[in-house]
């Protein structure tokens, strides 16, 4: 009758809800979780005081200006936007005090930097030798027709660089000193430090950053987050020395990196800062719910453990590396985000530090967490693939990498087992396109 058809739709429309609360909660269930705080504040804990830390998206700037704004954390760093430096009226904002940090040290005045002039700054070799950075940021600050460049021919007067090798002037005594260049590291010191910028272009926010280096003569540390592109270093990169979650600038020789990493690491201060300093939001915490985002960004601070152990060993430190890779397996256990790629690094320093049999059990479920992945892929058709080419070959390289590990050290039995499974997988993934 209709009254019982009216009260089976009511029930029903009452039910959906529940049910998508039902199945969907987990997923959206925040509670307890706070990784985008902690996280936040390591940023800002990776820098020395009175430092300038240079950001650039979402999740390496506006998790630091909350815990500064609300939670008071490290209000000694001023943090600048690189994606919001190209405006002038960000640039003047880097000029006033803000919490406890001072204002930039900026040489240009305010007209130099408003909106519609020094946009664009072309990178002209004029002058094909280096030349002093404060010189330069002078002469892009002249508003002079002679000192500029028309482009078109047409009229369009632009202000340039020019030259593409800049002189910063180093004080030995000063820079170790005030701890900008540790004593460990008093035999890398440059000085002059010629920075080669790489670009064929500067732009406003460039002017800016070049305007702080030739005027902060390395009174303040000056740092940019590990999460900036490496399209914003400009070639600052070979003087980048990583003490946490920021790289900073220092005017020293640094090693060649390892494909995929800039600059060098300083293993004590960054040692400091990961095992004794970093918080990471109950993370650990089985109850715990982390998202696509978070899975992602722990999955690379394993990396950044990895990294730090291995520069340990470098320095014959080996119960400390040791140490480094067991906290980095503990950030997120396994059975919450398994083992993968971007945990080979810290299964190499097991290895490497006398840990063998765990080592070799760590590769064993990467393996695993590789392999299945691989066979659910090869049960799609090449269409139903699309879009799945990264963590396609994340896999397979995982695979690939444990191989040479094997053969490198000597894993006579891992070494035997790698081959036939990387064969298969390669010949039905690739061979046949």
């Amino acid at each position: 009758d209709k009254g019982a058809a009216a009260s089976t739709l009511v029930l029903l429309t009452a039910a959906v809800p529940v049910l998508m609360a039902a199945q969907n909660w987990d997923d959206h269930d925040r509670s307890d979780r706070y990784t985008a705080r902690d996280i936040g504040a390591n940023y800002l804990k990776s820098c020395a005081p009175n430092s300038v830390l240079f950001t650039y998206g979402d999740n390496d700037s506006f998790p630091v200006w909350y815990v500064q704004d609300v939670e008071q954390v490290r209000t000694d760093v001023r943090v600048a936007n690189l994606s919001y430096i190209q405006a002038g009226w960000y640039i003047e904002m880097m000029r006033q005090k803000a919490f406890d940090s001072d204002p930039l040290p900026l040489s240009l005045k305010y007209e130099k930097y408003v909106e519609g002039v020094r946009t664009q700054l072309p990178v002209n070799n004029r002058v094909d030798k280096p030349v002093d950075l404060k010189s330069v940021v002078e002469f892009a600050g002249y508003d002079d027709k002679k000192y500029m460049v028309d482009l078109s021919g047409r009229g369009d007067f632009l202000n340039y660089l020019p030259a593409n090798k800049f002189v910063i002037d180093v004080d030995t005594a000063k820079v170790l000193k005030n701890g900008t260049v540790k004593e460990y590291f008093k035999d890398r010191i440059v000085s002059p430090m010629i920075w080669e910028y790489t670009d064929e272009d500067a732009f406003k926010g460039d002017l800016a950053i070049m305007d702080l280096l030739s005027t902060n003569k390395w009174e303040r540390p000056v740092y940019y987050s590990t999460t900036v592109p490496s399209s914003q270093y400009k070639g600052l990169e070979k003087y980048f020395v990583q003490e946490g979650l920021a790289y900073r600038v220092s005017p020293i020789k640094t090693r060649e990196s390892e494909q995929g990493e800039f600059g060098m690491i300083d293993p004590l201060v960054m040692y400091d800062n990961l095992m004794n300093k970093f918080t990471w939001g109950n993370a650990e915490d089985p109850d715990v719910y982390l998202d696509e985002n978070n899975r992602r960004m722990f999955s690379n601070f394993r990396r950044l453990f990895a990294n730090l152990g291995k520069e340990l060993l470098l320095t014959g430190d080996t119960a400390r590396a040791v140490e480094v890779a067991h906290r980095g397996l503990e950030l997120v256990p396994a059975e919450k985000m398994p083992n993968d790629f971007f945990t080979i690094g810290l299964a190499e320093i097991l290895i490497r530090g006398g840990k063998v049999e765990e080592g070799e059990k760590l590769l064993g479920d990467i393996v695993n967490y590789s392999r299945e992945y691989l066979d659910y892929t090869l049960t799609l058709t090449t269409d139903e693939r699309f879009g799945l080419e990264y963590a396609t070959g994340i896999n397979m390289q995982a695979l690939l990498d444990i191989y040479n590990m094997s053969v490198v050290f000597k894993l006579a039995s891992l070494t035997e087992a790698m081959e036939p499974v990387i064969n298969n997988y390669y010949s039905k993934l690739y061979s046949a396109k």
